[in-house]
C-alpha cells in the first residue's frame, strides 16, 4: 500500500468519524430540545452577567426554547443594570421586580 492510498484511507476514516459525531450531536440536541420544552422553572442567578453581551448569545436560545406555557422564569442578581433588566423583562409575562435594601 502506497503513502497516497494510506492517506486517502485515513482521510475517509476521519470524515466518517466526523459524520458519526455530527449525527450523535444532532441526536443529543433533539433530545435536549424535547426536555427543555417541558421546563417548568428557569432560574438564572447572576443574571446581570449572564444577560451581558458575553453570554447573551448562549443564554437566548435556552430561554427562548422554554416554551412550556406555565414556565416560571426567575432572573436573580445583586445588581441589575438597565440593559440586562430590559432583556429579562422582555422574556417575562407580568414580571415582578423585588428590591431588598436601598438602591
Amino acid at each position: 500500500m502506497g503513502k497516497g492510498q494510506r492517506a486517502n484511507e485515513e482521510r475517509e476514516r476521519s470524515e466518517s468519524h466526523t459524520a458519526n459525531e455530527r449525527s450523535e450531536m444532532n441526536t443529543e440536541r433533539r433530545r435536549e430540545r424535547k426536555l427543555i420544552h417541558r421546563t417548568r422553572h428557569l432560574i438564572l442567578d447572576e443574571s446581570d452577567r449572564l444577560l451581558s453581551s458575553d453570554f447573551l448569545p448562549q443564554i437566548t436560545p435556552i430561554v427562548e426554547a422554554c416554551t412550556n406555557k406555565n414556565v416560571q422564569k426567575c432572573f436573580l442578581s445583586a445588581t441589575m443594570p438597565a440593559g440586562p433588566e430590559a432583556i429579562a423583562s422582555g422574556w417575562l409575562n407580568e414580571g415582578v421586580r423585588v428590591v431588598v435594601g436601598l438602591k
